[in-house]
């Protein structure tokens, strides 16, 4: 049997190590959403373990659920790096509602007791947070791979993923030995004992360490590209970037029709006029979240200008993108609702039938939209009804 108290030790320099680690990078190379969201938890999964010293004191009662409820929060925030990696934010109740499971298994299997009192519930609940932390970090890697170009971020984006499955795979074996065995059995004690739960714990640690640096500066490409390609008010691709990624897949569509549609949100003036310019923001995020919610993973959509949008769809006829322009539309009455005031937007289409380009389609889109305006606004036009 493995020595638990200097596995333990071995692993509590592990953990120091690499938040020394976490802090001198944040300082070094300036803050980053991932080494804040692990040096966080390092912070708690330490304190944890110094409550575990209490095991078999008169205090055990109360330092046993708060040791889980940190352990469970630790595990919460690694996910929560993870997540960021993809510039993406986790519900709060997702970070929040592990610990407090945790925290209540402790309590109810009556912690004066046993030191292992819930600790099904913590275990469980890593293993759960273990799981999130593989699928997103592996969905990381690939975004990163896309975005900077290199395979290398995705490679150790991967091997990170590795480790936590590895991790999630072991915690949710030690919570169904726990729960059939009990924590104080020979059997339990061999195989998921603190000394081989440590060397999971290292295992894990000294992936993230190695990887570490190349998955921030992979971060911090990631972040730059967004911010060089997005509109920051809507979080849509802004013109330039839209034309650059059009004009590829246009290539790659042609040998079926595409449709480019052009869309303005009706008298959008007037609703900056009379409820202000806060409120005509709110409009355009709801009409830009209305388009996110109904377009195919292949259509592409911008924020030319203004209260102007441009949609791409792919593999489409002009009778599917009016059907499209409907959708888009209700939603987005369903989104942004003003009193007295009917939200709607005007669209022209365009197709690639005749081989045009990526700038006469817009422009083409362009002359419809103004005959859609012209006409009565909120509906759609097709440019070959023009031109016939």
């Amino acid at each position: 049997m493995l020595d638990g108290t200097s596995v333990r030790i071995a692993f509590g320099v592990m953990a120091l190590t690499l938040l020394v680690l976490l802090c001198l990078m944040a300082s070094s190379s300036g803050r980053t959403t991932y080494v804040t969201w692990w040096r966080r938890s390092m912070v708690t999964l330490m304190l944890s373990y110094g409550l575990f010293f209490f095991d078999g004191t008169s205090v055990q009662r109360y330092t046993n659920p708060i040791a889980d409820l940190a352990i469970a929060a630790g595990a919460a925030m690694a996910w929560a790096g993870a997540r960021s990696l993809r510039a993406e934010r986790p519900p709060l109740w997702r970070l929040a509602a592990g610990p407090v499971v945790a925290f209540l298994c402790a309590v109810v299997d009556h912690p004066e007791r046993s030191a292992w009192a819930g600790a099904w519930g913590f275990m469980a609940v890593v293993a759960a947070y273990c799981v999130l932390c593989a699928v997103d970090t592996w969905k990381a890697g690939r975004l990163m791979a896309q975005t900077v170009d290199d395979r290398s971020f995705e490679m150790l984006a991967r091997a990170l993923a590795v480790a936590f499955a590895v991790t999630a795979t072991f915690y949710l074996a030690r919570a169904g030995a726990v729960a059939v065995l009990g924590g104080d059995t020979r059997d339990f004690q061999e195989f998921f004992g603190p000394g081989v739960t440590s060397l999971v714990q290292i295992f894990l640690m000294t992936t993230v360490a190695f990887s570490m640096a190349s998955l921030v500066t992979a971060q911090k490409m990631c972040e730059l590209h967004l911010r060089a390609s997005r509109d920051p008010l809507t979080g849509l691709l802004n013109r330039t970037e839209f034309l650059l990624q059009a004009q590829l897949r246009l290539a790659q569509s042609q040998v079926h029709a595409s449709v480019v549609v052009l869309a303005d949100l009706d008298r959008f003036k007037s609703v900056n006029d009379r409820f202000g310019h806060a409120t005509g923001d709110r409009v355009l995020r709801a009409y830009a979240q209305a388009c996110s919610g109904v377009l195919r993973a292949g259509d592409l959509i911008c924020r030319f200008g203004g209260e102007e949008f441009v949609l791409l769809l792919p593999d489409s006829t002009p009778t599917d993108a009016e059907r499209l322009t409907r959708l888009i539309t209700t939603r987005f009455q369903m989104l942004a609702t003003l009193p007295d005031f009917t939200t709607t937007a005007s669209y022209g289409l365009a197709s690639t039938e005749d081989g045009a380009d990526l700038e006469l389609l817009i422009e083409r889109a362009d002359q419809a939209l103004y005959r859609a305006k012209e006409t009565g606004r909120d509906r759609a036009v097709h440019f070959t009804a023009l031109a016939s």
